[in-house]
């Protein structure tokens, strides 16, 4: 164990850390924002592809949920596999799956075989969103790293800005089967421009430290390591808020509020521009602060507005506008956060990125998929419903961030 240490230790401190170029900025974006993309393109279309199975939302809904599970677990087989045989070709295999996958949902005769479709993509498309975080951890260490996952959440931001835009106009005049297929040509687009300009990251070396050491030994020593641990369940319960808020939206705003599928889009286009501002400012401000001074601020904002959005709730104030401002402001706090937690977790143990890039995404979406399936069993209105889960969620953000992390969340 001391000789992996050292070996992985020394290939750390060695690498090189040239500012990443235009097109790797993009193409570690589009890795990063797959399962965003595959996620919100077809939220707009969930009532229609109900009505057509003779089902309720609820029920489609479960197709989200089942892409979450999918997303958790396959993060745990990529993410240590990629530490032993390397970034590319897991990627490459994954993006494969994925691309199956989507025509298979696209061709669903039934609920079920939509769920289960779904599950596969996520399987697949999983490899890219864990493999594309470590491939940053291989090259550039916390700060650094912090900045170009501001940068990639810029990325990451336009893909729930213009998909559901995407989904509700191919919804409208291509019906909600061609969604799918505008997924998986997505898919096959990353397999060749990760075979072309994606190069391998984890050297022989480090990948031969990986191989000596159990895949159990590896997540053991991740989260037994107590920061470690604490951002990984800050990222988690964040991530689980966020994608409680994406699986209830439509139900929220379309089936609550009665906007149609176009205006459903725009509302979820202005919320996701609270991502896109938040991180670029996290990035601005990483050039004079360090990432945990950063990450303190917007953990207790976020359980503060999450707050305000429950009492505006209960009060009867909780109109569309009050909620889509309230939602923008904990979407900038999501911003902020993800990007700082992951960039902190891995320059814990750069030799195990792809361990603990695999432990945060899959605890991100395993949380989200519990919490949104949770979450429609809570018997109260749709506002007051979705307020409440992201208020515990962000409590226990901030709990994660103090007690474990050891981050001071009053004096940053």
């Amino acid at each position: 164990m001391a000789s992996f240490m050292e070996s992985s230790s020394a290939s750390v401190a060695s690498r090189p850390t040239p500012p990443p170029g235009i097109g790797m900025i993009f193409l570690l974006g589009a890795l990063t924002a797959s399962s965003a993309l595959s996620i919100d393109i077809y939220l707009p279309a969930l009532p229609v592809i109900a009505g057509d199975f003779g089902t309720d939302v609820g029920n489609v809904q479960r197709s989200l949920s089942a892409y979450f599970i999918g997303m958790a677990l396959g993060q745990l087989f990529y993410g240590p596999l990629s530490d032993r045989v390397g970034r590319r070709w897991p990627l490459l295999a994954g993006a494969m799956l994925a691309a199956a996958a989507a025509l298979s949902s696209g061709f669903s005769p039934s609920t079920e075989w939509l769920i289960g479709s779904r599950f596969m993509e996520a399987l697949g498309g999983c490899a890219g969103v864990v493999i594309g975080r470590a491939v940053v951890s291989d090259r550039y260490a916390a700060t650094d790293a912090a900045r170009i996952f501001s940068l990639l959440m810029l990325v990451l931001g336009i893909a729930p800005l213009m998909a559901p835009m995407a989904g509700a106009v191919l919804l409208e005049y291509l019906g909600w089967r061609a969604i799918f297929v505008v997924i998986a040509i997505f898919f096959v687009a990353q397999v060749v421009a990760a075979a072309l300009w994606l190069p391998e990251t984890r050297t022989k070396k480090m990948q031969a430290a990986s191989r000596a050491e159990k895949v159990a030994t590896s997540y053991i020593a991740c989260i037994t390591d107590r920061p470690v641990l604490g951002f990984v369940l800050a990222a988690a319960c964040n991530g689980g808020a966020f994608f409680t808020y994406l699986a209830a939206s439509p139900e929220l705003f379309i089936d609550h509020y009665g906007l149609s599928a176009r205006g459903f889009s725009l509302i979820f286009a202005f919320n996701s521009c609270g991502i896109i501002i938040g991180s670029q400012i996290n990035r601005w401000l990483l050039l004079r602060y360090t990432p945990q001074t950063l990450i303190a601020i917007p953990a207790v904002l976020a359980v503060g507005v999450a707050a305000l959005f429950v009492v505006a709730t209960l009060i009867g104030v909780a109109s569309v506008w009050v909620t889509a401002l309230l939602l923008f402001l904990m979407m900038s706090t999501f911003g902020v956060m993800s990007g700082n937690c992951m960039a902190l977790a891995l320059a814990r143990m750069p030799q195990r990125g792809g361990a603990i890039s695999a432990l945060l995404g899959s605890a991100m979406f395993g949380l989200g998929g519990m919490i949104s399936a949770l979450a429609t069993l809570l018997p109260f209105p749709t506002p007051l419903r979705i307020s409440i889960v992201l208020l515990a969620g962000f409590i226990c953000v901030a709990a994660a961030l103090r007690w474990l992390a050891g981050i001071r969340l009053w004096r940053a």
